[in-house]
């Protein structure tokens, strides 16, 4: 059986996306990537074990939760220094191609 030919649109599609990835290909570096995962699950890690404590009426569980929560608050706020020196020192990646207010906000809101 032969295959029929994709509908024009299709491939216009595929050709849409194709060129979306080679425009975006350049990442962020690979420490900063995984700086920013690692603060952002400690930041949910961090509400997560806030809103427990909120539910517990075990005081003494509560207060393990609170202890966690304000250490892992900590260990957060000593990994502001170094991800602000990573992001200085590596190499950001271009603005992804699309309408110019958009890249005028990006820039704008990671600007701040």
């Amino acid at each position: 059986m032969s295959r029929a030919a994709a509908p024009p649109a299709a491939k216009s599609i595929g050709r849409y996306y194709s060129s979306i990835a080679t425009s975006i290909e350049e990442r962020y570096a690979y420490s900063l990537r995984v700086m920013h995962w690692v603060v952002g699950m400690g930041m949910i890690a961090s509400i997560f074990l806030v809103k427990n404590a909120q539910n517990i009426k075990n005081v003494e569980t509560k207060g393990q939760l609170m202890f966690y929560h304000k250490s892992l608050g900590i260990l957060l706020c000593g990994l502001i220094v170094p991800r602000v020196i990573l992001r200085l020192t590596t190499k950001m990646p271009r603005n992804v191609e699309g309408p110019s207010w958009e890249s005028l906000s990006a820039d704008v809101s990671h600007g701040l």
